[in-house]
């Protein structure tokens, strides 16, 4: 059985401006690099004045993964939508 968990950390009342860019980040256990990840993603999207957003994308990461995603979900265009668990 697929069980699809969604967890969304953006506040729904939020105003997202006209997106340009997407930058989705599939995750399986990358604590390792997935904060240095999100950060170059971030800052590209700053430099070249794109209007975007990062997605990660986690598969049941046990290594906190998770946790780091969801911190670096409070900064602005950065969400962590999606955990899917096969059981």
């Amino acid at each position: 059985m697929l069980e699809n968990q969604v967890m969304a950390a953006a506040d729904p009342n939020e105003q997202i401006p006209t997106l340009e860019l997407s930058i989705v980040m599939p995750c399986l256990n990358e604590a390792e690099t997935l904060a240095t990840c999100i950060g170059k993603a971030r800052d590209y999207l700053e430099r070249q004045q794109i209007a975007g957003e990062v997605l990660i994308a986690d598969n049941g990461s046990s290594d906190g993964s998770q946790e780091i995603a969801t911190c670096q979900s409070t900064q602005k265009n950065i969400r962590y939508f999606v955990s899917f668990n096969i059981s």
